[in-house]
C-alpha cells in the first residue's frame, strides 16, 4: 500500500478491524489519516488510536474524508453500513477494499465486496443485531464499581453481549480501554498512554459501545450512571492522590 492509498476496512463486530488498521499504521513513521463514519459522537477507536500514535494521526469526519492525500488513509466501516453504498463518493480514487473476516468463513458479501481478505478473530453470529452506545465524557468511575458492571455486562445480565469496547476515566486518574469479544481471549482492561487526570472532571472523551442482542438499554444506562462518582466523591479521591504524591515528594 502506498502513502496515497485509501483503504476501506470492513468486517463483523469484534473481528479485529481496528487491530488490523493499527498494525498497518505502525509501518508508517509519519502516521496516517483515520475515518470511521457513524462513530463521531462516540469515537472509541479513534481515541485509542490517538493514544497509540500520539501526534501522528489525523481524524477526518463525514465528507471531509474524501480527497486527502500524502498519508495512508484508513476508513473503518461498521457492520451497520450497507456495503453496496459504502464506497459512494470514492469512485475513481485509489481505493483498496479490505475485509477482515472470522476464520473458516465461507463465501459472503465481504468476499464479493473486497479486493483483499484478512483473517481475524472468531466471532459469534447474532440473529437480531443491536448496538448501544453512550458517551460518558466528564464522568469518572469507581474502579470496583466498573469491575462489577463489566462482569455483569459480559456475563449476560443485560442481554447477550457479543462485543463490548469502551474508554473509562477511573478514580485514580487513569484512562482505561475495556474490551470484550465473546469466545475470544482478550485483555479486559489496558491503560491508555494518556496523562493522568487528577483535578476536576476530565475534559476528554470517554464512552462505551455494546453490540449484541436482546440488550436492556435502559438498565445498561442506569447501571453505568450509578457507577459514576458525584462531585464530592470525585474530589475525595483526587485529594487522596494529591496527598500521596506530596508524601512521595517528602520521602524523596
Amino acid at each position: 500500500m502506498n502513502s496515497n492509498s485509501i483503504v476501506a476496512v470492513t468486517g463483523p463486530p469484534g473481528v479485529g478491524k481496528t487491530t488490523w488498521i493499527r498494525q498497518q499504521l505502525s509501518r508508517y513513521e509519519k502516521g496516517g489519516i483515520y475515518c470511521s463514519p457513524g462513530t463521531e459522537s462516540v469515537p472509541i477507536d479513534w481515541t485509542r488510536l490517538v493514544a497509540d500514535f500520539p501526534g501522528k494521526l489525523v481524524r477526518l469526519v463525514g465528507n471531509s474524508c474524501v480527497g486527502e492525500t500524502g498519508f495512508p488513509f484508513f476508513i473503518e466501516l461498521g457492520y451497520h453500513l450497507n456495503l453496496s453504498s459504502a464506497g459512494a463518493g470514492l469512485e475513481g480514487l485509489n481505493l483498496l477494499r479490505v475485509a477482515v473476516v472470522p476464520p473458516q468463513t465461507d463465501a459472503s458479501e465481504w468476499y464479493t465486496w473486497a479486493d483483499e481478505v484478512a483473517v481475524g478473530a472468531p466471532v459469534e453470529r447474532v440473529e437480531r443485531p443491536q448496538l448501544w452506545r453512550a458517551a460518558t465524557t466528564g464522568e469518572v468511575i469507581d474502579i470496583e464499581s466498573l469491575d462489577v458492571f463489566w462482569e455483569e455486562l459480559t456475563g449476560g445480565a443485560y442481554g447477550r453481549a457479543v462485543r463490548v469496547k469502551g474508554i473509562f476515566e477511573v478514580s485514580d486518574g487513569r484512562a482505561l480501554f475495556g474490551e470484550f469479544v465473546a469466545g475470544v481471549d482478550v485483555e479486559q482492561f489496558t491503560e491508555l498512554s494518556l496523562p493522568r487526570w487528577w483535578s476536576g472532571r476530565p475534559r476528554r472523551f470517554s464512552g462505551i459501545e455494546v453490540f449484541g442482542e436482546d440488550l436492556d438499554e435502559a438498565a445498561l444506562g442506569e447501571t453505568l450512571r450509578q457507577c459514576c462518582l458525584n462531585d464530592q466523591a470525585l474530589a475525595h479521591y483526587q485529594q487522596q492522590i494529591k496527598d500521596q504524591l506530596a508524601e512521595a515528594e517528602v520521602i524523596l
